[in-house]
Formats: C-alpha cells, sequence, structure tokens
C-alpha cells in the first residue's frame, strides 16, 4: 500500500476540489475565481421570491389573517423584495380601490450594507437607524408589517415604538421574516456535513465573518417591545418566523 502524500495541499477551502470531471460537466470558467464567485452568489439572488411565493407561500395567508387587512385599509409596510415576493400586489387586493398601500423596499440599501460591513448601533452587521416613517402622521395607517427586513433594524424598542406610533389604535402590527444564518440555522448545521460543505462553498467569498449575520429571536422581539403590544405572539415553521400583537386601544 503507497503512503499518502504529505505534501498534498488539504486546506484548499470548499472550492478548491473541483475535479476534471467538474470542469467537463460545468466548463473551463468554473475554475475561475471571479466565476466561482458569481455562482455562489447566484444561490441567493432569486431566493426570497421563491421561498415565500412557493415553499412557504402557505404562510402568507397566515400573514394576512394576522394583519387582519380590511377593504378600505391603509396599509404600510417595510421589506426586501416586496414586489417579487407578490405582498405588495396581495396587499393591494385585500385592500380594494379604496385602500392603500404605501412600501418601503429597502433591498438595495441591505446588500450596500453587507458589502460595506456597515454596523449598526447595537453591533450587528448590515444594520441601521430606520427614519422611514418620520413624514407621517400619527395614527394614519390601520396596518404596518416588516416583511423579511427584520433583522436590519438596529434598534426595535426605538423602532417598534415608531411604527406603533404611525398606526390606529386596535390595529396589528406584524413582523416576519425566513432567517438565514439566525442561531437556530447554526445548531442545524453543526449535525450535518453535507449542509455544512453546501455553506462553506456559499459563503467562501463574502466579505464578511457570516456569523456575524443579524438576527432577531422572538424572545429578543418580546423583550424589545416589552409593553408596547398587547397579546404579542411568536411562531416559527421551517425557518420562517412571524411576531405580532395588537396596539393598545388606550
Amino acid at each position: 500500500m503507497s503512503k499518502p502524500d504529505r505534501k498534498e495541499p488539504w486546506n484548499r477551502g470548499p472550492w478548491g476540489y473541483i475535479q476534471p470531471w467538474d470542469v467537463k460537466a460545468l466548463g473551463p470558467s468554473i475554475l475561475d475565481v471571479e466565476e466561482q464567485k458569481r455562482w455562489a452568489r447566484v444561490i441567493l439572488f432569486g431566493g426570497l421570491p421563491y421561498i415565500w411565493r412557493e415553499l412557504g407561500g402557505p404562510m402568507n395567508t397566515i400573514v394576512y389573517s394576522l394583519m387582519e387587512v380590511k377593504p378600505g385599509d391603509k396599509v404600510f409596510v417595510i421589506g426586501e423584495s416586496l414586489g417579487p415576493c407578490g405582498w405588495v400586489d396581495d396587499l393591494r387586493r385585500l385592500v380594494g380601490p379604496g385602500g392603500e398601500v404605501r412600501a418601503v423596499d429597502i433591498l438595495e440599501e441591505a446588500r450596500a450594507a453587507y458589502d460595506t460591513r456597515k454596523v449598526g448601533r447595537n453591533g450587528k452587521m448590515a444594520c441601521w437607524q430606520w427614519t422611514y416613517t418620520r413624514d407621517i402622521p400619527d395614527a394614519h395607517y390601520d396596518v404596518v408589517a416588516v416583511m423579511q427586513a427584520v433583522q436590519h433594524c438596529d434598534d426595535w424598542s426605538e423602532t417598534g415604538a415608531e411604527l406603533l406610533r404611525i398606526m390606529k389604535p386596535g390595529r396589528r402590527l406584524m413582523l416576519a421574516e425566513v432567517f438565514i444564518f439566525g442561531g437556530p440555522f447554526w445548531a442545524r448545521l453543526e449535525t450535518d456535513l453535507h449542509l455544512q460543505y453546501w455553506v462553506d462553498k456559499l459563503t467562501h467569498f463574502f466579505p464578511f465573518d457570516i456569523r456575524k449575520t443579524p438576527y432577531y429571536s422572538g424572545e429578543e422581539l418580546h423583550d424589545a417591545l416589552d409593553g408596547l403590544l398587547e397579546q404579542p405572539e411568536h411562531i416559527e415553521w421551517k425557518g420562517i418566523e412571524l411576531f405580532w400583537g395588537r396596539k393598545p386601544r388606550g
């Protein structure tokens, strides 16, 4: 039996083990580092609409029910990929011609925050102070929602109070997120080498430590919004987390 070659560079990283048959199948460009970066990024792009419209589609029905959206309502929503995920069109159908939907999409702002490694006041990556509601009068909206942007706020006590300021008493605040690289994800990663390989390959070219990706658990949101909401609740289903509560009437 031949001895292993001790000079073999085993520490090649997740992209360093591409074999000749892989090149035959994918083409020689797969060996180019810039092309590898493109492959890694494309896996993430388009993921939110696919998750929310197809894989997790039934959760939207639950989200709208918990929002208690009615015809004629005024809805304010902050989020990522709001149009492609279908939320804007869905909400407009629910409120009808007599209602209003104002949407603030922060996807590009979030990507820029990751690229520049922006750190918020909470010390978390890709977080910042939200000022999207400063021009809105008190109790102007019936429903306020944050769809797939919860992780980018750097102070949920401050932002929660501000979102409730623009919402009418007795109505519901909804926060919805499908988390990636949050606390529960790392626990699952530790139990599966295939999952670890996929994540390592996907994130090899990230310009920051992915364990610094921001995440707010349901418990953290409960703590941040303590005393601001009536009957706050949260649930998790296959990585989708919902948090909601009612603005007090008095």
